[in-house]
């Protein structure tokens, strides 16, 4: 069996009525420093654990990787020193085929330009890439593995003309430069990874220029850069998911309060929605796609209590806000949803709870989502890329038969 690529590894499956959601803090982050930690999205493990990072505060704390129970028993499994990594960003791991999970940190490592790291469920890291300008600079993206089972992401700087690139990196570590961006032609300084779309291409944001303030494009495994949209008084700063339509989906800031963007993988361009402050602000997270069709998302500001929001958007671009934070329960949430096992759906947030230095929440849908089946799992162990429910780009026949399947029992 083939890995899956270009999926979503996050996913999510509520009603779009206007219903009230419940929001439940299951862990309030600390700092020690007192510098804000940014904990990053969640991926759900095998064991049924979560998996993510701290960013920590780039001085006296570089960060760690960290494993959550859902009754929020946490465990720091890696501490950053500097060397061998730090400042992992706040969009999370990968948990790839082989079982373990790969991340990057924005510095840290040789010449502390940044690096790929590989951590084991038991906490064994790896540092298997640290960049020195040449070949890149400051990765901020989560990582995605490839239908070749190499892994793809992009750095913020570096390569060749220093504005970023797209490079592979092969199981055991052998990192290529795939793409170097051109400020003016091509858009450069990526703040988000890339995704690898049904066709065996890769498509990414870049957060500015292209004779604009940022560029959607496509990458072919060869290295052939196409700008698909620039972007004129908005900025791409997140990440792409293709939508089992075939469309990809994005988000912008700035330019107003933020917009949810539709683009073919030819390039034609569709916005969906302009938010307005009331039904959120600044969404700073890659969206993700449900299991029933329709795409979820955070805004950082905004909402109800200007707190942050946590809406659903259809593919048609019906827009609700589900969930609007108040600070007890979080503020500020700055990375992308996961769904769990059970059909609820987590994330984190900037600042709030307790202590002020953010959460990790459970959202229960109004309406109750049906957990995934027992054979969800047994595909990811059997070495499918799976930390959700429904996949989106390739998948394979059998898993796509069974999804199928499954959903018409619904």
């Amino acid at each position: 069996m083939k890995p899956i690529i270009g999926y979503a590894c996050s996913l999510l499956c509520l009603v779009l009525i206007a219903r009230a959601q419940s929001s439940n803090v299951f862990y309030n982050f600390s700092s020690a420093s007192g510098f804000i930690v940014y904990p990053s999205t969640l991926v759900q493990g095998t064991d049924g654990n979560f998996y993510g990072t701290i960013t920590g505060d780039f001085q006296n704390n570089h960060g760690s990787v960290f494993r959550l129970t859902p009754d929020g028993t946490l465990t720091t499994l890696v501490t950053f020193t500097g060397p061998n990594g730090s400042a992992p960003f706040s969009t999370g791991l990968l948990l790839a085929s082989d079982g373990n999970f790969y991340g990057t940190t924005q510095t840290g490592g040789t010449s502390n330009f940044g690096t790929i790291f590989k951590v084991t469920p038991a906490g064994a890291l790896t540092t298997l890439v640290s960049f020195h300008g040449t070949n890149g600079h400051e990765p901020e993206c989560a990582l995605v593995q490839g239908s070749d089972g190499n892994f793809y992401g992009t750095t913020n700087s570096g390569g060749a003309n220093n504005y970023g690139t797209v490079f592979k990196m092969t199981p055991a570590g052998a990192l290529s430069t795939v793409a170097s961006f051109s400020l003016n032609l091509t858009g450069g300084y990526p703040q988000a990874g890339v995704v690898q779309g049904s066709d065996g291409n890769f498509y990414g944001t870049n957060g500015s220029g292209g004779g604009g303030t940022g560029t959607v494009y496509k990458v072919t495994p060869s290295g052939t850069v196409t700008v698909l949209k620039v972007f004129l008084g908005n900025y791409p700063l997140t990440g792409l998911v293709q939508g089992r339509d075939g469309n990809l989906y994005g988000t912008t800031q700035f330019g107003g309060d933020g917009m949810i963007y539709q683009i073919s993988p030819a390039g034609a361009y569709t916005a969906l929605h302009s938010f307005g402050g009331v039904d959120g602000n600044s969404p700073q997270a890659a969206l993700i796609q449900g299991r029933d069709g329709n795409l979820y998302g955070t805004t950082y500001t905004g909402g109800a209590n200007n707190k942050g929001t946590v809406f659903s958007i259809s593919t048609a671009g019906v827009f609700t806000t589900l969930y609007s934070f108040g600070g007890p329960d979080g503020a500020d949430p700055s990375a992308s949803l996961l769904q769990g096992i059970d059909g609820n759906f987590y994330g984190t947030t900037v600042s709030g709870g307790s202590t002020n230095f953010g959460v990790a929440f459970q959202l229960v849908p109004a309406q109750p989502v049906p957990a995934a089946p027992s054979w969800a799992w047994a595909v990811a162990a059997a070495g499918v890329l799976a930390t959700g429910y429904a996949f989106i780009g390739r998948k394979t026949g059998t898993f796509q038969k069974r999804l199928k399947e499954e959903t018409r029992r619904k």
